[in-house]
């Protein structure tokens, strides 16, 4: 009761000084209210009457920089506005505080122009009173502990999602990986079989290498040679050489896009080898490299050259 009524004192003796101070003040401030929770904001204004030829107006509130009590919130700027028959500027800053008690919030400094003069004016001190909230007239409850729910379905939801986009993902890059290698096994590798005037150059290179007239096979070695050559003409143009006699041979040549010089030699060539195989006649040694020597260039000099891409030959 006595703090009460000590703080009521306060508060009239406060009206009785604060309106001595107003009479016939031009500059005064006002506040929303004489007290303010801790941590609640409330609105100063600055205001400036019977300002009609007022200009420029100002408020300095470095003040409340050194304040420890008070703390400045925001400040809005002047406004000129018309009430009745007055006319004044008004200005509103917003303040906090976090300290409970009793305080006077300072005069602040006004300067402004009027009738080409400059004015310097200071509003009245303000005692306001911050309070500290009773915890009891908020009727905080405690503190009760996680209140846990039971489990759902629902709340797998989302991982049932997750998994079965993981395993859908995972079968098909498994799919195609299988069906990618499948196909990629499937394929068949072409590989060109060896051209006749190929096989013919090889197996007459092997016939050298055997040395076979050299060591008095004159016959195996004719019969290896002819044989060479008759395979790669039926090879080449379609002859039945490796059936047919020397005479047929020749016929069939005469037929065929081939040189004189060329028919002439194989002609001999046959009829040597069948007087070797037949008549056991032994021709001189030198002529047998010779006659290997005209069957390679025989078949170098009518080898086809058959091009792999036809498409482009079409171009």
């Amino acid at each position: 009761m006595k703090d009460t009524s000590r703080h009521i004192a306060l508060l009239l003796t406060f009206v009785i000084v604060a309106s001595v101070q107003l009479f016939g003040q031009s500059v005064v401030a006002e506040v929303d209210s004489a007290h303010l929770m801790i941590g609640d904001h409330l609105k100063y204004r600055f205001k400036i009457k019977k300002a009609t030829d007022v200009e420029n107006p100002s408020a300095d509130l470095s003040a409340l920089d050194t304040l420890k009590t008070f703390e400045l919130v925001r400040e809005f700027d002047w406004e000129k506005i018309t009430n009745d028959n007055d006319v004044y500027f008004q200005k509103e800053i917003t303040i906090t505080s976090f300290d409970s008690g009793y305080y006077f919030f300072p005069s602040l400094k006004v300067a402004y122009e009027k009738g080409g003069k400059s004015y310097s004016q200071s509003t009245q001190q303000i005692q306001l009173a911050v309070i500290t909230p009773q915890i009891d007239s908020l009727h905080i409850r405690p503190i009760k502990g996680i209140v846990e729910e039971p489990i759902k379905l629902e709340d797998f939801y989302t991982l049932f999602l997750t998994i079965g986009s993981i395993l859908i993902l995972g079968f098909l890059g498994f799919f195609f990986y299988k069906r990618y290698n499948k196909n990629k096994s499937e394929e068949e590798v072409y590989v060109a079989p060896p051209k006749a005037h190929e096989v013919a150059i090889e197996k007459l290179k092997v016939l050298k290498s055997k040395e076979l007239w050299q060591k008095g096979k004159l016959k195996e070695y004719q019969s290896e040679l002819t044989y060479i050559v008759r395979e790669y003409l039926e090879a080449r143009f379609e002859i039945q050489a490796l059936e047919t006699t020397t005479d047929e041979i020749v016929k069939e040549l005469k037929q065929k896009d081939i040189s004189d010089a060329h028919k002439a030699e194989l002609a001999d060539m046959f009829r040597m080898a069948d007087m070797v195989k037949f008549a056991k006649a032994t021709p001189p040694i030198d002529i047998q490299s010779t006659l290997l020597n005209k069957a390679e260039q025989f078949v170098q000099n009518t080898k086809q050259e058959i091009i792999d891409n036809p498409e482009i030959s079409a171009e």
